[in-house]
């Protein structure tokens, strides 16, 4: 990979998402890592640099919970940056109880699609200024078990957990397969990346998942955080993915199929033309 190329990864100053900012920092690209705490991106920062030896590593700090925040984010990018090459949209969110963000959004749907779909029409522009780039959204298996509830997509009505988290994977597997087909030009890759289960603040330590599950399947299943991000870091940088889009990449950097229900793209449009309502924008002019 070229030593100039820029990176950004939502939630790279801990866990899987720090390790994958190591990775692609031993490439010798530019590496942005967004985190909501100061003191937390700086002291990331310094540890990237310190494993990967690479001086170009630097913190953007945002709360990208809300709308305004994110918008605040691509501003800085666009001001520092210009172009970007690679989008990696990390983050992941489960919580036992239904909450809100500042503007309205259930939380988990929010933060595992919501948030990445938004990121990414915003950082859109950037990333098509650069020739080659690429999208990594970062799920899991769980979105083998999502069904989308067009009837209660923010789970007002019913809310249980898993049932929404799952429900969000899918979605983000749907968006980034819909969205690799739409950007037709060549000029920028979509790729999905399973990091299977991890120690990190998604894995049996988040006292969201169900106690069976939680405390004796995760634990059993569980891999460092650096093994995880392996997915995540060669959908980002290999060039064994030249000129492919639109895959699912798994922990073991097999390009593999998703749960049936992602390629469902009747499903996926509509889900998509739903989601700009939510968001209040408009995804269908796509530059081709």
């Amino acid at each position: 990979m070229e030593e100039n190329k820029t990176a950004l990864i939502t939630g790279g100053t801990d866990g899987i998402g720090k390790a994958t900012a190591v990775g692609i920092a031993h490439t010798g690209a530019n590496v942005i890592v967004v985190g909501r705490n100061r003191s937390k991106a700086l002291a990331a920062v310094d540890e990237i640099k310190r494993e990967s030896s690479n001086m170009k590593i630097t913190a953007m700090i945002a709360d990208l919970s809300t709308v305004d925040e994110i918008d605040r984010l691509v501003s800085s990018v666009r001001s520092d940056r210009g172009t970007l090459d690679i989008l990696v949209n990390n983050i992941g969110f489960m919580e036992r109880t239904r909450q809100t963000t500042a503007d309205g959004f259930e939380k988990i749907i929010f933060m595992n699609y919501l948030l990445h779909f938004y990121l990414t029409h915003r950082l859109l522009p950037l990333l098509q200024l650069a020739n080659g780039s690429r999208i990594v959204n970062v799920t899991g298996g769980a979105h083998a078990f999502g069904k989308i509830n067009f009837d209660d997509l923010q789970a007002k009505k019913d809310f249980k957990p898993y049932r929404v988290f799952a429900q969000a994977k899918l979605a983000l597997v749907q968006f980034s397969l819909i969205l690799s087909k739409r950007l037709t030009n060549g000029k920028v890759s979509v790729f999905v990346s399973d990091p299977g289960t991890a120690r990190s603040g998604m894995g049996p330590a988040n006292k969201a998942w169900p106690w069976m599950f939680r405390s004796v399947l995760m634990p059993l299943m569980a891999t460092s955080p650096e093994i995880a991000a392996r997915s995540s870091i060669y959908a980002a940088t290999s060039e064994k993915l030249k000129n492919i889009t639109g895959v699912l990449i798994d922990r073991k950097c097999r390009i593999v199929k998703p749960a049936k229900a992602a390629t469902d793209e009747d499903v996926a449009s509509k889900l998509w033309m739903e989601t700009e309502k939510m968001l209040g924008i408009q995804l269908e002019k796509i530059e081709h």
